[in-house]
C-alpha cells in the first residue's frame, strides 16, 4: 500500500470515528460501525490505531499537537511587542484554530470533562503547558504594570471556560439561547466579546491612559 492510499484510508478512519464517537459517544460506537462508516475492514482500523482507544488517542494527540503548534507561531512573532498583543493573538488563534475544527473540538472538550486516564494524562500534558504560556504572559503583563492586580487563578479559568463554553454547551446554545457556532460571523462576534471583557477586566486602563497622554 502506497503513502497516497494509507493517508487517505486513514483519513477516511479518523472522518468516519469522529462523526460516530460525536453522534453516539466513544462508548456507543463499535470499532465495526467505525470499519462500516469509512468503508474499510476491521484489520484496517487494527493496522493504523492497534484499536478503537488507539484511534481515540490519536484524534487527541493530533487535535492538542496542531493547537499548541499555532500557539508556538503566535510566541515567535515578532509583531506582538506589548503583553496584550501577545495575549489577545493567542486567544485569537485559539479560537480560530478551533471554530475551524468544531466538529472536532467539540468532541476533544467532552471527552475532557470525563474523569477517564486519557483525561487525567491531557491536563497534565497539555493543559499544564498552557497553564504555563497564559500564566507567563500575565505576571509579565503585571509585572510592567500593563494588566491589573487580578488573580491569576481566576482568569485563567475565564480564559478556558470562555475557550471550552461554545462547543460543551452547543445544544444549550442552540435551544435556549437560538444561536450557534455554525452561523457565519458567531466566530468573529466571540472573539470580539472576549476582547471587550479584556480591556475591562484585565488591561490596566490607569497604564494606558498615561501611555496615550504622554505620546
Amino acid at each position: 500500500m502506497n503513502d497516497g492510499t494509507k493517508n487517505e484510508m486513514m483519513q477516511r478512519i479518523e472522518k468516519a470515528a469522529l462523526q460516530l464517537f460525536t453522534h453516539q459517544g466513544f462508548d456507543g460506537t463499535s470499532i465495526r460501525e467505525i470499519a462500516t462508516a469509512a468503508k474499510c475492514n476491521v484489520a484496517n482500523i487494527s493496522y493504523y490505531f492497534d484499536s478503537k482507544k488507539g484511534l481515540l488517542e490519536y484524534l487527541m494527540k493530533q487535535y492538542f499537537e496542531t493547537y499548541f503548534s499555532y500557539i508556538h507561531v503566535v510566541l515567535q512573532d515578532e509583531n506582538n511587542q506589548t503583553m496584550t498583543d501577545l495575549f489577545l493573538q493567542l486567544v485569537d488563534t485559539i479560537l480560530h484554530y478551533q471554530f475551524e475544527n468544531r466538529q472536532l473540538t467539540r468532541f476533544v472538550q467532552r471527552e475532557i470533562l470525563l474523569d477517564t486516564t486519557l483525561a487525567r494524562e491531557i491536563m497534565t500534558t497539555y493543559f499544564m503547558r498552557e497553564k504555563y504560556i497564559f500564566s507567563s504572559i500575565i505576571h509579565e503583563g503585571k509585572r510592567t504594570k500593563e494588566f491589573q492586580k487580578v488573580k491569576d487563578e481566576e482568569v485563567l479559568l475565564y480564559v478556558r471556560s470562555y475557550l471550552s463554553a461554545p462547543f460543551i454547551y452547543e445544544h444549550y446554545m442552540n435551544e435556549v439561547l437560538h444561536c450557534s457556532v455554525w452561523e457565519k460571523n458567531y466566530a468573529s462576534k466571540y472573539i470580539q466579546n472576549f476582547h471587550q471583557w479584556f480591556h475591562r477586566n484585565l488591561l490596566n486602563q490607569v497604564a494606558v491612559c498615561k501611555e496615550n497622554f504622554s505620546v
